[in-house]
């Protein structure tokens, strides 16, 4: 019996060891972000965090940027059946889905912008620009000029944070990216700089700017207010 006992004790033991050493709470799930853009990504999220990032996903329609994402309990990991997504490294992430205003940027008529954006990078002290992942924006104008004009860009940098503004609260992303493909209205942008606002509170907000560097120097200021959408920036 007290055989029975240690074994079951040091067995607790080594799962609160392993939650607290790994940052793990009890649940948390692993997230899996799987993109159209090639890349796929584990996360370690709560359930909060999980609701935030399914709003943004499904967002993400009409952008050029489609995303799937599943969970996973964490406590079906410990018990062998998954790999625990801090096995590769926590990550620091910024995704976002949704549309904005942009009326007046190509004609009189109605025009919004679809955005979708998936960035990470590992929490472990790397250097910002190992970051993976892409931004997608594509514009809906019925009837105008421009609708169907696109802009895919390919991460090259990702730094998340408090938000300076300590009043306004929240978290920052700053990205930078290289732009792949270009039509209409986009032409001309080779690189973009973007800076994604996880509020407390929604809306949510950003900002991005063409062959603007962004991720390092802090640039932009998120000014343009998301609707139907959301964005979920974490620092892990």
């Amino acid at each position: 019996m007290r055989r029975a006992v240690l074994v079951f004790t040091t067995t607790v033991l080594l799962l609160t060891a392993s939650f607290s050493t790994s940052g793990i709470a009890l649940g948390d799930v692993e997230v899996t972000l799987d993109c159209s853009d090639g890349n796929t990504v584990t996360l370690l999220a709560d359930t909060q965090t999980v609701t935030e990032l399914t709003d943004a996903v499904a967002a993400m329609s009409g952008s050029g940027l489609d995303c799937t994402i599943t969970q996973v309990p964490v406590m079906l990991s410990l018990f062998g059946l998954t790999a625990l997504a801090d096995s590769n490294g926590s990550k620091d992430f910024a995704v976002g889905g949704g549309q904005y205003n942009a009326d007046g940027i190509c004609g009189p008529l109605p025009t919004t912008i679809n955005i979708g954006f998936s960035a990470h990078v590992p929490a472990d002290g790397s250097m910002p620009d190992s970051a993976t992942g892409s931004i997608s924006e594509t514009v809906s104008q019925p009837g105008g000029p421009c609708d169907g004009d696109r802009r895919k860009v390919t991460v090259t940098c990702l730094e998340v944070g408090p938000n300076p503004n300590i009043l306004a609260g929240g978290t920052l992303g700053w990205m930078d990216g290289t732009v792949t493909q270009a039509t209409g209205y986009f032409l001309g942008s080779f690189t973009l700089g973007l800076t994604a606002w996880d509020k407390p509170t929604k809306p949510d907000y950003f900002n991005d700017n063409r062959n603007l560097p962004n991720c390092q120097s802090h640039v932009l200021q998120p000014t343009f207010e998301f609707f139907h959408g959301n964005i979920v920036v974490k620092d892990r």
